[in-house]
């Protein structure tokens, strides 16, 4: 439980994220303009807001309009904590460049993390493995999650390194919007696993369109191609979901 002082005289933000020291604080952000709740500084890109040095006030409120550009989904509310050494993990704490003390942190107004907050852009040309695996990693972090796939389709690309695609904690549920579909990219492995699930409980999956890489498959051997592999786990469920054209097991 927080005692929290919460102003009447503004519009406020109450803010909680995970703390230098491990420990869930509250924090409130009162609105440094108008009664719109304006911010105070705006950016294209979360690139931009990198290069942003840090500010000198301990608290700042900034609005970034995009991922890679502006509207593109992966946008949102930064609210600056000086005294963060959090990692950077590409989607909800923010490093900017040259600064080794503060952290840009994601204000979370939405009750799923979406993919295209860690950069993932589903448009089915640029790889998105990285990106995804990174949303489910900060989910992770937290002890579980939800995850949202908004609209787009999601290449992901097994190679020799990485053949366990999309590794998923426990207490995750994976939700895929209509018209999100997951596309396994060409590759000569005999074995794949792209929702990989492992001694891990309760995660659900919901939603979308999985699709293999039959067709374009640069291999003649192996029949190991899975799409969500499930392997000593509990409380799995996967649900309204289109699974088809795998190489191999299914």
């Amino acid at each position: 439980a927080f005692d929290i002082t919460v102003p009447t005289s503004e519009p406020h933000w109450v803010v909680f994220y995970e703390s230098t020291d491990g420990t869930t604080k509250g924090d409130i952000i009162t609105s440094y303009l108008q009664q719109s709740q304006e911010p105070n500084i705006i950016f294209d890109t979360i690139d931009e807001l990198k290069q942003f040095s840090a500010p000198t006030s301990s608290l700042q409120y900034v609005t970034v309009l995009g991922y890679y550009t502006k509207g593109d989904g992966g946008g949102g509310n930064f609210m600056w904590d000086a005294a963060s050494t959090l990692p950077d993990n590409g989607g909800t704490i923010i490093q900017s460049t040259g600064v080794t003390t503060g952290r840009w942190i994601r204000i979370m107004e939405e009750c799923c993390i979406s993919v295209k907050i860690f950069g993932a852009k589903g448009d089915g040309l640029a790889e998105d493995t990285p990106f995804i695996q990174a949303a489910l990693d900060a989910v992770a972090a937290m002890g579980g999650g939800a995850i949202n796939f908004p609209k787009g389709q999601y290449l992901v690309t097994p190679t020799d390194s990485l053949f366990n695609m999309l590794t998923i904690g426990a207490n995750t549920a994976i939700s895929l919007d209509t018209g999100a579909v997951i596309q396994v990219g060409a590759t000569n492995r005999e074995l794949y696993r792209i929702f990989y699930i492992n001694g891990v409980t309760n995660v659900k999956i919901n939603g979308g369109v999985m699709i293999g890489d039959r067709e374009n498959h640069t291999g003649t051997t192996g029949e190991s191609g899975l799409l969500v592999a499930i392997t000593n786990s509990k409380d799995v469920s996967v649900s309204d979901m289109i699974l088809y054209n795998s190489w191999g097991d299914g």
